[in-house]
């Protein structure tokens, strides 16, 4: 279908019945709110699943737009993973900025920052697996979003201590620590019976804290 046809399509003035017309939206809130349904949709579904169709259901709309918007469906995939990263990110910075800004202690910094990382697991379960395994070099591109989350920590735990850049053996240590992260949470995501929150967290924070300040 066509730029032109798809325009068409979506402003066709005959419904069909039993089906309400679509909102008219502009560019940028049309891909907005395709980017919040798809998160939603795609929280516990994988990539193979066929939820491209419910998305376009759900937003009244043919599948024809969301490739016009997205390119493809891997397309539209990959940018529901980043919206989904920039999310976390932000409430990873909203959550440990101010600790850091009153000088809390490394602990109970830690312990808020991994708190908003399981809640973005436990509430993107799917989403947090595909990253996981791009970052074990699965896929290139998704890959890149993964790594960005790892940097927006990197550079929280550089705050924390003072520091503009860590040393490159601490560098080392946090992408390893991240690394080791993810696969506790995936382990506890397959199985929160055996493996219980709090004690996740512990041992998650007992690992960090072996860490540093050792290595600075």
């Amino acid at each position: 279908m066509s730029v032109v046809n798809i325009a068409i399509a979506e402003n066709k003035p005959s419904v069909k019945p039993g089906r309400r017309r679509a909102e008219r939206l502009g560019v940028a809130q049309r891909r907005e709110q395709l980017l919040k349904l798809g998160v939603k949709i795609v929280a516990t579904r994988r990539y193979e699943e066929p939820w491209l169709e419910e998305v376009a259901r759900t937003a009244n709309i043919s599948k024809g737009l969301i490739y016009h918007y997205f390119g493809t469906k891997r397309g539209f995939y990959v940018e529901i993973l980043r919206y989904i990263s920039k999310g976390l990110a932000k409430t990873w910075s909203d959550t440990v900025t101010p600790l850091i800004k009153s000088k809390a202690a490394a602990d109970d910094v830690t312990m808020a920052g991994l708190n908003a990382y399981l809640d973005y697991a436990e509430t993107y379960p799917a989403a947090f697996r595909t990253l996981s395994e791009a970052g074990a070099g699965i896929d290139p591109e998704v890959k890149q979003v993964d790594s960005y989350l790892r940097e927006e920590i990197i550079r929280h735990i550089a705050d924390f201590y003072g520091r503009e850049e860590l040393p490159a053996l601490s560098r080392a240590g946090i992408k390893g620590w991240v690394a080791f992260t993810e696969q506790v949470l995936l382990d506890w995501l397959a199985d929160d019976e055996s493996l219980q929150r709090q004690d996740v967290l512990v041992m998650l924070r007992d690992v960090m804290r072996s860490l540093f300040p050792a290595t600075l």
